[in-house]
């Protein structure tokens, strides 16, 4: 509702109307719910206030994760409240520069973009600009960008280590000039332009044209659709993404400095799920974006078998659970949430059910 700026719903009986719901019975009837939070981003006046919004955040996650709430739907929540915060930074940086030169759209990038957000964060995001755009118009974009990565910095989306973020000029281009990266990305396949495909192929819009994303994606997916020699190249690139299991089915893990004898959840774990989906989903042409969706188009259009690909969203749904369960208890003993699990913090059927996930991963990383 709060996405579609719908205030009201009806709701009928037997056809008939009954009553109405609205997002104020909704927000007075649960005032920790996202519903609440996301409300009041959309009515902050500067940084600071929505960044004394957001700080209880983690203590909400906690809650949400104690109640049983699945980690999709904490991953789709947390990632509506960032979308809520860019889009707020946006208008405001609009009231204080007045209207864009020529239509345009912010972008994000990654898993923003897959709507599959925890706590921690960076950035990830570029502005697509219509091609109309004249000299002397950049300013505005340029304006804009600085005000909404600062802002988001604030606000605990720190600034992208890899500069993957609007405020750069290389990712805050006209749309004919985003068609040519992945032109060269996709028919020039080098390591660089494999890093780069691990994000960009991930957009989604945040705020603005949203035909500005379809066009590029249309062009993404007519180009990338029977590059046999690209989607091999990231096929091999994925391997480096390794589920942390070696012979007799034990657990791999980080042998010394600050996550000794622990497992990367997200690197080796999340990412090799990521991948496969991104991958064979582009080979069936699907330009997707959450990783679920991508599972499900490619098995539809026989790139996965119907099993592999539910098992692979199975998988997922594993561990991003214990990811999540982690973290939850990381926060409430004052820790800084990480990826970094301790199989000791599992019981040893979890712990067993692990395993069992990383070598069906393992196996299906192999296959595909």
């Amino acid at each position: 509702m709060t996405t579609r700026g719908i205030h009201h719903l009806p709701v009928l009986e037997e056809g008939r109307l009954a009553g109405i719901v609205t997002t104020s019975d909704l927000i007075l009837a649960k005032q920790d719910d996202p519903v609440y939070l996301v409300q009041h981003i959309s009515r902050q006046q500067d940084v600071q206030s929505m960044k004394e919004l957001v700080g209880g955040m983690a203590n909400l996650m906690v809650q949400w994760v104690q109640s049983g709430m699945r980690a999709e739907q904490v991953s789709r929540i947390l990632t509506a409240i960032s979308d809520a915060i860019t889009v707020r930074l946006i208008k405001l940086a609009e009231e204080k520069y007045g209207p864009a030169p020529v239509p345009w759209c912010w972008t994000g990038f990654g898993s923003q973009a897959r709507a599959e957000q925890l706590l921690g964060a960076d950035q990830d995001n570029g502005i697509i600009i219509a091609d109309s755009l004249e000299p002397g118009q950049e300013q505005w974009y340029a304006d804009v960008a600085r005000d909404v990565c600062d802002g988001l910095n604030a606000c605990g989306y720190v600034y992208c280590p890899g500069e993957v973020m609007a405020s750069n000029p290389k990712w805050r281009q006209p749309l004919k000039q985003w068609k040519k990266y992945f032109h060269k990305w996709i028919t020039v396949p080098e390591q660089k332009a494999l890093m780069h495909a691990n994000i960009f192929f991930d957009l989604r819009c945040i705020y603005g044209s949203q035909r500005l994303v379809d066009k590029l994606k249309d062009y993404i997916r007519d180009t990338a659709r029977g590059n046999e020699m690209f989607l091999a190249l990231m096929t091999k690139n994925a391997m480096n993404y390794q589920p942390p299991l070696g012979f007799f089915r034990q657990f791999v893990l980080d042998r010394s400095g600050e996550h000794k004898n622990t497992l990367d959840l997200k690197l080796n774990g999340i990412m090799p799920i990521v991948e496969i989906a991104r991958i064979r989903s582009l080979a069936a042409g699907q330009v997707r974006i959450s990783t679920r969706n991508r599972l499900k188009a490619a098995a539809q259009a026989g790139e996965l078998t119907e099993s592999d690909a539910q098992n692979l969203i199975d998988a997922l749904d594993f561990i991003e659970k214990l990811r999540l369960e982690h973290q939850s208890r990381q926060l409430r003993s004052g820790e800084k949430p990480d990826n970094h699990l301790a199989p000791t913090e599992l019981s040893p059927l979890v712990r067993q059910n692990l395993k069992a996930a990383f070598s069906h991963l393992k196996y299906l990383g192999n296959k595909y």
